[in-house]
């Protein structure tokens, strides 16, 4: 036996019947009207699938790196490796050699 999808997608059969009254209440008739015919369009759908009538449905990949700012972040926690390695060597009371840092400038 088909189903019928018109009475199966039915507000009254989606909806609490409280919820439906609460609506017709509050929503004028006109409202509710335009609401159907917006919702009553059909769907076109591309008759191959994949393809989109008209527009591209896909992009060139971006090439694989490094993403933007990398270095920056990278020198932001060498800096702070370096102060977690003089805090450190303070607490333990180990003198550190004086050499500046590789990537000082």
């Amino acid at each position: 036996m088909p189903t019928n999808e018109d009475k199966m997608f039915n507000a009254a059969n989606q909806m609490n019947p409280a919820d439906i009254r609460e609506f017709d209440r509050n929503v004028p008739p006109s409202v509710s009207r335009d609401i159907v015919k917006d919702n009553a369009k059909s769907v076109h759908f591309p008759s191959t699938p994949g393809e989109t009538p008209g527009l591209p449905n896909w992009v060139d990949p971006l090439p694989l790196g490094p993403p933007p700012g990398i270095a920056l972040v990278d020198k932001i926690a060498a800096h702070f490796a370096m102060r977690d390695k003089v805090q450190l060597a303070r607490e333990l009371g180990v003198k550190l050699p004086e050499e500046p840092p590789k990537d000082a400038a």
